[in-house]
């Protein structure tokens, strides 16, 4: 069996590629040899000749300069192939390895992989493959640049070749996706134990810029011929089993099964449909009334998108906004959320309801779109949609993820009078000190300090903090989640402007929730 170190070199038998001309390296090394023996037979053959036909001393003469002239044909055929094997060399490395990190691509790994299977069905062993993905690198590439992400990539290959023996493989795939083939496996033990070593380099940090940063991986484990027979299907079961072990909160491994299969084709239709639901026309939106907890009537709703699949009824957007989120789709899905929820308010101004701000979300996507500003602007002007009735909700830990880029952009939509809440607010790390800095309207207080703030008096410290410094610092506040009345009591007790949830209401059809503007109507009895 062919058989490759960790440094990528082959131990026994191992296939040169072939040359521009469709030649390998040997035979080229064979003309070479032959050419030079026919100009060594010329030259003989030229001073025979001249001694035949000519006289000594022109013999003589003859033969020196035909072999200075051998001589130097000789030179410039080994000059050339020296050069030529300099630059086979050259487009061996480019064609196999990968430029970044020096190990080999793809492509090499794959015909490696092609040459362990035909050698395992001969020798009737096990051959592993463990897909390997970092968790969260592009945090790195957007904290500290590329550059430094570079350094991260070439040293993680470099850690994971030390946890390697001669007879392993390992190739980087693309970006900060890697691959490790383990031959001649005798149980899952052997690929386990390598697994274990991996997951232990990656618990020390690594020191880009001054900061640390703490890298994990997820991985994924196929085996043949357990779990497939050709190149391209062991390396995808592999790829889901590690898609596989990121849904199961990362940092982990997983071996692929059939049940993962389908999990994961599962997923795969999911985002299919998904890609059709705008088309088809299979969102719809539902509305949460905000109360105003002083004289119990709706002032504002909250748009909630649903999705009404036409084989699968309603699925919960905690089902499909973290897909849509994962595969890009949620920038698309989020602009038709703001435009629909924009028609309708234009819709009730028409026929002739009270003033009622309508709420919806930005998802982190959304916001880093460079044209969110003019797409808003360009719906509002499009819908005729008064833009004092639009509320957008960011959440605490999306502002804080650039805090000069979202003061810059929430700052353009603050000027088109279009009202700002931060959402979530005390599940993230913002400071008092960034919360005045933000140019929003409201804030709105997280369900889970809501669930026991009856009960819990680190929870009613904090609510109350964060109403009387909202207060101070001319800020609506809103509590979503209230779904008992010790809960309302409690927070209109401290001022608390808005309250929202299912003691009140559960999301709304669009015709319910006009039924409700209709009657005009205190929608709570206020105590």
């Amino acid at each position: 069996m062919s058989t490759i170190n960790s440094n990528n070199k082959l131990l026994k038998r191992r296939k040169r590629p072939v040359d521009v001309m469709g030649y390998n390296n040997i035979s080229f090394r064979i003309a070479g040899i032959v050419a030079f023996a026919i100009l060594l037979l010329l030259i003989f053959m030229g001073i025979k000749l001249a001694k035949l036909y000519l006289n000594i001393q022109n013999a003589t003469q003859i033969s020196i300069v035909l072999l200075l002239i051998g001589a130097a044909l000789t030179g410039s055929l080994f000059v050339f192939m020296r050069n030529y094997q300099r630059s086979q060399n050259r487009i061996f490395q480019l064609i196999y390895y990968d430029d970044l990190t020096k190990i080999p691509n793809r492509k090499f790994f794959e015909e490696t992989l092609l040459r362990s299977i035909e050698d395992c069905k001969k020798n009737n062993q096990k051959v592993a493959l463990i897909y390997i993905d970092l968790d969260h690198f592009k945090v790195v590439n957007d904290t500290v640049g590329h550059a430094q992400g570079d350094i991260v990539l070439k040293q993680v290959s470099q850690l994971l070749k030390g946890c390697l023996c001669q007879k392993d493989f390992i190739s980087r795939f693309e970006g900060d996706e890697f691959a490790v083939l383990i031959p001649e496996v005798i149980d899952k033990n052997d690929v386990i134990n390598i697994v274990k070593k991996f997951i232990h380099v990656f618990q020390a940090p690594f020191i880009l810029d001054g900061k640390k940063f703490h890298i994990t991986a997820s991985m994924g484990i196929a085996v043949y011929p357990d779990d497939a027979e050709d190149v391209k299907t062991i390396v995808q079961y592999a790829d889901m089993a590690m898609n596989y072990a990121k849904e199961k909160g990362r940092n982990q491994y997983y071996f692929f099964e059939s049940c993962i299969s389908a999990k994961v084709l599962e997923k795969y239709q999911l985002e299919e449909d998904l890609r059709q639901a705008l088309d088809h026309q299979e969102f719809v939106l539902c509305y949460q009334p905000q109360i105003d907890i002083m004289t119990g009537k709706i002032v504002g709703v909250e748009a909630l998108i649903r999705w009404i699949h036409p084989t699968k009824g309603c699925i919960s957007p905690a089902h499909f906004i973290p897909l849509a989120e994962e595969t890009g789709l949620i920038v698309p899905i989020g602009e038709w959320v703001i435009r629909t929820a924009c028609q309708q308010s234009a819709e009730w101004r028409k026929k002739g309801f009270r003033d009622v701000r309508i709420s919806v979300n930005l998802s982190a996507k959304q916001f880093q779109q460079p044209d969110l500003v003019e797409m808003i602007t360009k719906i509002i002007e499009e819908t005729d949609m008064n833009p004092g009735l639009l509320d957008l909700e960011i959440t605490e830990s999306l502002a804080m993820m650039d805090i000069e880029l979202t003061k810059e952009i929430l700052g353009k939509l603050k000027k088109m009078n279009i009202n700002i809440s931060l959402d979530d607010f005390g599940t993230g790390y913002s400071s008092l000190n960034y919360l005045k800095q933000l140019p929003i309207n409201t804030v709105k207080i997280d369900k889970t300090f809501v669930d026991n703030i009856t009960v819990d008096k680190g929870q009613q410290t904090i609510a109350k903090a964060v109403i009387d410094l909202s207060h101070n610092m001319a800020l609506q506040v809103i509590a979503e989640g209230v779904e008992t009345w010790d809960q309302y009591s409690f927070l209109k007790y401290q001022q608390c402007d808005k309250v929202q949830g299912y003691l009140f209401s559960k999301p709304l059809s669009l015709e319910e929730i006009e039924n409700i503007l209709k009657e005009d109507e205190g929608f709570v009895k206020c105590k």
